[in-house]
């Protein structure tokens, strides 16, 4: 590999700063959810020089620019949180993870046809199963609250407890091995995960 321009390394620095540093000792965001733009992720977690020995980060990401478009092409888009080890500094994550947060009001204003894109978008691994892209993806219906509380109906209950549970997942970083049962210490929180802006919240 040859030697990167002095001038490139300083750009990539100063931009990437708009996410946080990851963690020397564990790999992984400090905690908090981040607001970023796709471009600034795109610097810290594929062009940054730590990664320029990656296999599978470029193509990775281009999968996420290709399914995002998927799914604009079928409703708004508001924002979308993404974590897991493409947001760590493991040099090749096998895929990226991520919760689109969607205009709920739009989403049932919606054609079938657009629908099945939707769904297609809300359940682990059916992103890469039907359309070949390394993306693990959910959605959240974004619903307009003015004030939430007692009295909510189904709709809206339910889009206050999925914002929740995502919140809640994406802070999270498994202690014990994989594939056995969680323990309470898997619950702490101790990551954060960043917010890509996608477009304008509506009522």
């Amino acid at each position: 590999m040859g030697t990167i321009p002095v001038h490139y390394r300083s750009r990539w620095a100063t931009l990437a700063r708009v996410v946080p540093l990851l963690d020397p000792k564990t790999g992984l965001l400090p905690l908090g959810r981040h607001v970023c733009t796709v471009g600034e992720v795109e610097i810290a977690f594929v062009k940054d020089i730590s990664f320029f020995g990656s296999a599978t980060r470029a193509a990775i990401w281009n999968d996420w620019n290709d399914a995002l478009a998927t799914l604009q092409s079928a409703v708004t888009v508001h924002a979308a949180w993404i974590g897991g080890s493409f947001t760590t500094s493991k040099l090749d994550p096998e895929d990226i993870d991520v919760t689109f947060i969607i205009n709920g009001t739009d989403m049932r204003r919606r054609s079938p046809p657009e629908q099945r894109i939707i769904a297609l978008f809300d359940g682990r691994h059916q992103v890469e199963a039907v359309l070949g892209l390394k993306v693990d993806s959910y959605v959240i219906p974004w619903e307009c609250l003015p004030q939430p509380g007692p009295g909510l109906s189904y709709v809206q209950d339910h889009y206050l407890w999925v914002r929740g549970y995502w919140d809640d997942w994406w802070q999270r970083a498994r202690q014990t091995p994989k594939g056995s049962p969680p323990l309470p210490e898997d619950a702490l929180p101790r990551r954060g995960c960043l917010e890509v802006l996608v477009s304008d919240y509506i009522c």
